[in-house]
């Protein structure tokens, strides 16, 4: 569980939780205020991004997208799944976003699946988390056969980087690690978008890699067993 690391972190805690005091309190553990501490390294700009996410939860309805299901092909192809412990218990997941045909499901007209499925997953991952007892998780986002055309499709890359602006603004400190993995030869040019629109605290949990397996398989192992390392991952040759 998550717990204060020093004095002065402590002191910036109650000083957020009286800043707060007006919101219902059962919903406000310490769990979630330091996750929005941690993340705006002050207690006003905490207090002010809680406040934005309460507001768009309630807005958007999102507690209703943990059970929400897309159209059958969009669910069939957007795949994503629970792995395993890494070595200290984290949840571990595997979203293997190159594979996804986001682009074409664009294209014909399932537009509002996709907006939608982007907050189903990260309501499971910060669900399913919670219940394991852990208020961070480890993502291998397995970008294998991304399609240049894709990145070319403006709406397509639109989504992802919201994605990433979402998970920052709205669900901060969830995630420990980031791996990208069998990233292709045009992937710095989308990193070299991505990465202004972060914070430098997000942008260091990303640890990045070509198709070079070698090198993010040895990265992957030295945090997680084998048993949490996607299967085929293991499977394939080199």
């Amino acid at each position: 569980m998550i717990r204060v690391e020093t004095p002065q972190e402590e002191q910036s805690l109650k000083k957020f939780r009286d800043l707060v005091q007006d919101l219902n309190q059962d919903e406000l553990t310490d769990v979630l205020l330091l996750r929005f501490l941690r993340a705006r390294d002050s207690p006003e700009k905490a207090e002010v991004q809680l406040r934005k996410a309460l507001k768009w939860r309630e807005e958007s309805k999102i507690d209703s997208f943990l059970i929400w299901r897309p159209s059958k092909p969009v669910e069939e192809d957007l795949c994503f799944k629970y792995t395993g412990p890494d070595n200290e218990g984290r949840p571990v997941y595997w979203v293997p976003i190159g594979r996804w045909h986001v682009r074409q499901f664009l294209e014909q007209g399932y537009r509002e699946d996709i907006q939608k499925f982007k907050y189903h997953i990260l309501e499971y991952i910060t669900n399913n988390t919670e219940k394991l007892g852990h208020h961070q998780s480890v993502v291998i986002f397995g970008i294998e056969r991304l399609a240049y055309s894709q990145v070319l499709h403006l709406e397509s890359m639109q989504l992802m980087f919201a994605s990433f602006r979402d998970l920052e603004q709205y669900y901060p400190e969830t995630i420990k690690t980031m791996y990208i993995v069998n990233t292709p030869w045009f992937f710095p040019y989308v990193m070299n978008i991505l990465r202004p629109l972060l914070s430098p605290r997000t942008s260091n949990k990303l640890k990045i890699y070509n198709g070079d397996k070698t090198s993010w398989l040895t990265a992957l192992r030295k945090t997680m067993p084998d048993e949490s390392i996607p299967a085929e991952y293991l499977r394939e040759t080199d």
